[in-house]
């Protein structure tokens, strides 16, 4: 860090932590800047200045502390959430609650990569990432209707790469908890409505939810209210979506029989 000194940092990071504690927020946000100036290697300022940020409902601000350590890698993002897991998970879960109120999706899917990062074993962090993934594309796009998407080929590309993680993100959840029936049903969503694609795989995975949130509402008393919500609404999503898929190839076979016919039609003229 060439003439920066370290000594000359340490009693400002002090002080910072101090105006910190004492939720002088405005004043410590100033001071750990100051020491990133002076020594850029005590990079838990930046988590500091964000969290000093949020506490003023700064979430710009917020955010571009967080983007300032994630540039040392996710790692050290993680790294810093564990040091105090429960506080920052709170901070971390009430911006991505902002950010969710405000439309601002992929921020919060941001945020939500970070939740995973420090904690890989939660199916429910990976649950949220995926979702926010998938709001982030269809936004992009203009809705969640695939035939009103803009006729943009870069967006296009784009919001595929957000679908892509959305699906790797459900599979993974869905690895780390295999009692949850909706997650199959939310994966199959995106292969069948946005990206229209692996059509048998995503009727296996409507009829694998229902299947699977009808064994676990025969043994319902001894689910609880949250587990049972979620498997009421696999059961219910899963059998509709695979409805109207199915109606959907129906329609899309009988047109090409009748564009066969048509053309047949045609050559013997």
């Amino acid at each position: 860090y060439g003439d920066q000194n370290p000594a000359e940092a340490t009693p400002l990071w002090w002080l910072g932590f101090v105006q910190f504690t004492e939720k002088q927020y405005a004043a410590a946000d100033l001071t750990f800047e100051r020491v990133l100036g002076l020594y850029p290697a005590f990079t838990n300022s930046w988590w500091y200045r964000a969290e000093a940020r949020f506490h003023q409902a700064n979430l710009d601000g917020f955010l571009e502390c967080i983007r300032g350590l994630g540039a040392y890698g996710m790692e050290a993002l993680a790294a810093q959430v564990n040091t105090d897991y429960n506080r920052n998970i709170t901070v971390l879960g009430g911006a991505i609650k902002k950010l969710n109120d405000n439309g601002r999706f992929l921020d919060a899917a941001y945020l939500c990569d970070i939740r995973t990062a420090a904690n890989p074993k939660s199916w429910e962090f990976y649950d949220n990432a995926a979702l926010f993934y998938r709001e982030a594309a269809c936004k992009l796009m203009g809705g969640p209707r695939r035939a009103m998407w803009k006729k943009d080929a870069a967006k296009l590309e784009k919001a595929h790469s957000y679908f892509e993680r959305s699906v790797a993100a459900y599979a993974t959840a869905y690895e780390l908890d295999s009692t949850k029936p909706h997650l199959l049903n939310d994966k199959a969503v995106v292969l069948d409505y946005y990206f229209n694609r692996e059509l048998d795989e995503a009727q296996r995975l409507y009829k694998r939810a229902v299947e699977q949130a009808e064994d676990l509402l025969e043994g319902s008393d001894s689910l609880g209210e949250f587990e049972r919500s979620l498997a009421e609404l696999a059961k219910r999503d899963g059998a509709n979506n695979l409805k109207l898929l199915q109606r959907r190839l129906e329609r899309e076979e009988k047109k090409r029989e009748r564009d066969k016919k048509k053309e047949k039609k045609g050559e013997n003229g």
